[in-house]
């Protein structure tokens, strides 16, 4: 299934993935400077932004597959995957069916590690409360809590905007995104094991990946580069987007010019 995307510059392909409840619109201040050395690709992942959802229930590999069908048509061969949150799940999940096409793999406040039993729960809740009430209150209390108390006031133009967004959503596809995320499998082998550069960028104050999982999975790969934000939560695009977007740019940079890796010899 081909999903929605935005195309913009030529060279090396850097690609942009967002994460729940997002769109590849909360990329456009970034793809503008990347592009000045990149090709860069944004695509809306299925049930978000201008995809379709066209599974009943799709699993983190359904949606893996869905951008590598996508990266397929577009010829892409390989290439630096940076995903957000879900699309860091997505990420690892990529790594586990197609390893060789990866130079690079960022993982954008975003964990390798399965949901606790306690996280499982709260997200089964959410499902149900919005199968049987709609979406409108869940995505008003969604973006709010995803900030650092530090940001919420400056960002809340930002926080507001996120949130009409997320409120144009089909509420079956939220819910199916929750289920998705609550049954993915634990990926701290895949995290393990990549041949390729990782970058990790945590935020202090992340409710959703709390720091000590953050600094967890930081010693985990082989090739890390890793990042904690202070006074940032869960979303480092808007909260801190000078630094966060100089770290993919040098991540990038990393990737592309390393040599003699796996990857490089096919």
């Amino acid at each position: 299934m081909a999903l929605a995307y935005t195309i913009t510059g030529t060279g090396d392909t850097v690609l942009l993935v967002h994460g729940f409840c997002e769109s590849k619109e909360m990329w456009e201040t970034f793809v503008e400077p990347l592009s000045q050395k990149y090709r860069v690709i944004a695509i809306d992942l299925p049930g978000f932004g201008k995809s379709r959802m066209n599974f009943k229930q799709p699993s983190m590999s359904d949606l893996a597959r869905s951008v590598a069908e996508t990266l397929n048509l577009l010829k892409v061969q390989k290439f630096v995957f940076i995903g957000h949150s879900l699309g860091g799940y997505i990420g690892l999940e990529f790594a586990s069916q197609n390893p060789h096409k990866l130079k690079g793999l960022g993982l954008f406040h975003s964990s390798a590690f399965a949901d606790t039993e306690e996280k499982k729960a709260n997200r089964t809740k959410s499902v149900e409360f919005i199968r049987e009430h709609g979406s409108e209150q869940y995505v008003k209390n969604l973006f709010g809590d995803l900030f650092s108390e530090a940001n919420k006031s400056s960002l809340s133009e930002t926080i507001e905007r996120l949130t009409e967004k997320a409120m144009e959503i089909e509420p079956e596809y939220i819910a199916r995104a929750l289920v998705a995320m609550r049954e993915r499998q634990d990926y701290t082998e895949i995290l393990s094991n990549m041949a390729c550069p990782v970058l990790l960028i945590a935020g202090e104050d992340d409710s959703a990946v709390p720091l000590e999982m953050s600094e967890k999975q930081s010693t985990l790969p082989k090739k890390p580069t890793s990042h904690i934000l202070p006074n940032v939560g869960h979303m480092g695009m808007f909260e801190a987007p000078t630094e966060t977007l100089k770290m993919i740019e040098d991540f990038a940079e990393l990737c592309f010019k390393e040599k003699g890796t796996t990857w490089d010899k096919e």
